[in-house]
């Protein structure tokens, strides 16, 4: 006949582990959430901004936080010209274009993109701005795709200083210990999670 063994094992919750097992189980957290953080929802408000911005069919890419080539990026398939270079505020740099623009709502609706350059990184540099021809070139069509190009880089500094500043809150004790303080899980004596 088979015997049931069973056998107690203590279990407590985070405020009843002592200092060093607290320590143990903050640890364990970060370094959980930090192999699960995708920064979707960073991403995510980014395209909201973006596409309020007047970019269409935006992708972002991005990598991080610790080697060189790390960055984030964003292509869209088309913009408004004349609705960007108002809302980044560069009509000044191409007014004449601006107008010209202006009197074809089609071709600068149509034949504006942000394209990758370089597909091996994600950051900032690797992104430009391309205004399609269409008859003869304006003279200030390359200023102006030289401004939005600096508009759009700028942009994608600031979305990877989000993304950086996301993923590092995750090493935040603080906000890690008040989450455990407040949670129902369980813990064995030596702070490893009791499953």
């Amino acid at each position: 006949m088979a015997r049931t063994v069973v056998t107690e094992q203590e279990v407590l919750t985070f405020p009843e582990l002592t200092p060093e097992a607290q320590q143990k189980a903050i640890e364990k957290y970060i370094e959980s959430e930090q192999e699960d953080w995708s920064g979707e929802y960073v991403k995510d408000q980014w395209k909201e901004k973006l596409e309020a911005l007047g970019f269409e069919d935006v992708e972002i890419s991005y990598s991080g936080f610790s080697s060189q080539g790390d960055g984030a990026s964003f292509t869209s398939k088309q913009f408004d010209l004349c609705s960007m270079l108002a809302n980044l505020k560069l009509v000044s740099k191409a007014p004449g274009l601006y107008r010209k623009f202006k009197e074809y709502d089609y071709f600068a609706a149509h034949h504006c993109t942000v394209r990758r350059i370089c597909h091996q990184y994600a950051h900032y540099n690797t992104v430009r701005v391309e205004i399609e021809e269409y008859g003869t070139e304006h003279p200030q069509q390359e200023l102006a795709r030289e401004a939005l190009t600096e508009a759009v880089r700028e942009l994608c500094k600031e979305m990877y200083k989000a993304l950086e500043a996301s993923y590092e809150s995750l090493d935040n004790e603080e906000h890690a210990r008040e989450y455990l303080d407040n949670n129902d899980d369980e813990y064995k004596p030596n702070g490893s999670r009791y499953y």
